[in-house]
């Protein structure tokens, strides 16, 4: 991955302190910055932006040569499970820094790819799965820990490994027999059908245990 240059974010960081305070833009910042020192897996803002000496956002390392992390479906299931297993540890220490990516799934016009956007990026040379829009667009940052958004975290990770084992989109089916026509696909891919059929019920699975029961 080439990370040479910066991108800038004029968007306002979540950011929730100790008090259940929110902060505001600039300090919220400020305290994501100091979380990446305790963060080796992926990149959290690096500095502050300022025109004129006024403040405009934040500076992130930028992202060259990646696709979507849909294109690990076509891998084998060890190198797909591989990838999935790397971006749970990316996920992992980032819960354990009280952040949480809550949107891994999402339709993003902003990113050029063929097949549905997500906010997880991966390496055309390493295979290494790289987390995006971790400015508050798609994630929050706490200064304890929220399970609440613990849960929500793991739900959307939960569908997101869904799919790209299966290569298949996680949509709202029209009634019980087009879900059912779904769910054996998912099956014959080698989903449990409880655990897809759970997915379905409750919007992803907050259970971590079952998530890497899936990847085993």
């Amino acid at each position: 991955m080439n990370n040479c240059g910066k991108r800038e974010n004029r968007l306002p960081i979540n950011y929730t302190d100790d008090e259940g305070v929110t902060l505001s833009k600039e300090a919220a910042i400020i305290k994501a910055i100091e979380k990446q020192q305790n963060v080796h897996l992926t990149y959290l803002p690096q500095q502050i932006v300022k025109l004129d000496g006024r403040f405009v956002g934040c500076a992130y390392k930028r992202y060259h040569t990646l696709f979507s992390i849909y294109a690990a479906s076509f891998r084998s299931p060890e190198n797909c499970k591989r990838i999935l297993k790397r971006l749970f540890l990316k996920i992992k220490e980032l819960h354990e820094n009280y952040i949480y990516p809550i949107t891994l799934v999402q339709k993003n016009p902003l990113l050029p790819f063929s097949r549905k956007n997500a906010n997880v990026l991966l390496g055309t040379t390493n295979s290494e799965p790289y987390l995006i829009d971790l400015d508050g667009i798609s994630a929050y940052y706490f200064d304890r820990f929220s399970e609440s958004f613990y849960k929500q975290s793991l739900s959307s990770l939960s569908i997101l490994i869904l799919e790209v084992l299966s290569g298949i989109d996680f949509i709202e089916p029209k009634d019980e027999f087009e879900l059912e026509w779904i769910i054996n696909s998912f099956v014959e891919r080698g989903i449990p059908r409880d655990w897809v059929k759970e997915c379905y019920d409750y919007h992803g699975v907050p259970d971590e245990e079952k998530i890497l029961h899936l990847l085993k």
